[in-house]
C-alpha cells in the first residue's frame, strides 16, 4: 500500500474471535501515513497499521455484489478471496463497492483506488 491508495475493509464476523457473521464491507478510506507501526488492539494481539483517513460510509453486504465482483473468481466459495488479509482489487470492483458505501458520492479517493 502506498500513500493515496484506497482501502476497503471487509468484515466476515461481527466481532473478532466470535462466530456471529457480518459479511459486509464496513470501512473505506485512503492511506495517508507513510509509516507502518504496531498497535495493540488487546493483550497478545498486536497487528501492524498504517494511518488511514476514513470516510463517512454505510456498511454494504457482500452477497448482492458477488456476481459483479471480478476479483471473486469462484462465486460459490467466494470467502476464499479474503483468507490472506490485504489484496489488490481491480479499479472497477473498488468503484462498485465504494459507490454503494458512499451512496453515490464520488470523492477523490476513487481516483486513486488500488489496481487503477
Amino acid at each position: 500500500m502506498a500513500v493515496g491508495d484506497g482501502l476497503i475493509y471487509y468484515s466476515s464476523k461481527e466481532k473478532f474471535g466470535e462466530d456471529r457473521l457480518c459479511q459486509q464491507f464496513t470501512g473505506i478510506g485512503k492511506v495517508v501515513g507513510h509509516e507502518v507501526y504496531p498497535f495493540e488492539m488487546f493483550p497478545g494481539f498486536i497487528p501492524y497499521r498504517r494511518d488511514i483517513h476514513f470516510l463517512d460510509a454505510v456498511d454494504v453486504p457482500i452477497r448482492p455484489l458477488i456476481e459483479r465482483l471480478s476479483f471473486i473468481k469462484d462465486k460459490t466459495h467466494w470467502g476464499y478471496a479474503f483468507r490472506y488479509g490485504h489484496l489488490e482489487i481491480p479499479k472497477a470492483d473498488f468503484e462498485l463497492i465504494a459507490t454503494q458505501m458512499l451512496k453515490g458520492k464520488t470523492p477523490a479517493i476513487m481516483l486513486s483506488a488500488a489496481g487503477a
